[in-house]
């Protein structure tokens, strides 16, 4: 396809893609083929690399969020040294969308190559492990939130006091909203963040607002606060 409409790879469409941002963005892709497919890209436009799309994205942030594996996403970085610590528009960084939707080990490769990302909050005061936290229900398997968060809180003594809108972090994972299929998830967040920081539990606004958790995110904190 490329050798008949060579000018496809330099494509852009409206929302500032080229076709290597879709391919960073696909999920559920089987992983050799996105290899090949990546380096093929790169190949015959080089320049796509570090292609900003409309919200000032790079093809790692396009990987990140779409969930790509440590090894696509390294390829992405070392042909773009750097570009791990480019923020969008709205402040993310790609840490902040391997959090929400990548595994446990793209999380800490992104955050070997930049850990102060870490304490790093985009433009509406989240940070990555927000990200996690706002993600969790929506996983294919809600639990591996469990395992970032804690990864995130074990990398820095600060990321425990990370607040958003006034909100603690464990106020923040209590206040979320969790279904049947995602409360077990949620309650080891929710313990994860608890044995990270229990002081947080002291704070009257945390308690102000129960009556509209979950009822077994209710039972937990009474539980805790006996």
């Amino acid at each position: 396809l490329i050798d008949a409409a060579p000018d496809t790879v330099r494509s852009i469409d409206q929302d500032g893609y080229m076709p290597l941002n879709h391919l960073c963005s696909t999920e559920e892709m089987d992983e050799r083929a996105a290899l090949a497919i990546l380096k093929l890209l790169i190949e015959k436009h080089p320049d796509s690399i570090r292609h900003a799309d409309n919200d000032g994205g790079f093809p790692i942030h396009c990987a990140a969020s779409g969930g790509k594996t440590p090894e696509f996403c390294r390829v992405l970085i070392e042909e773009s040294p750097g570009s791990e610590r480019i923020a969008e528009v709205g402040g993310e960084l790609p840490l902040h969308y391997a959090s929400r939707n990548s595994t446990l080990d793209v999380v800490e490769y992104l955050y070997k190559l930049y850990p102060d990302a870490i304490n790093h909050a985009d433009t509406d005061g989240c940070y990555p492990i927000h990200f996690a936290i706002k993600r969790s229900r929506r996983r294919k398997i809600p639990i591996d939130t469990a395992e970032i968060v804690k990864f995130l809180l074990d990398c820095d003594v600060n990321v425990k006091l990370q607040m958003v809108d006034g909100l603690s972090l464990l106020s923040f994972a209590c206040q979320r909203e969790y279904d049947d299929s995602s409360i077990e998830a949620a309650l080891a967040i929710i313990k994860v963040i608890y044995d990270a920081h229990p002081k947080a539990i002291e704070d009257d606004d945390i308690m102000s607002d129960i009556e509209n958790y979950h009822q077994q995110v209710i039972a937990f904190m009474i539980c805790q606060r006996d």
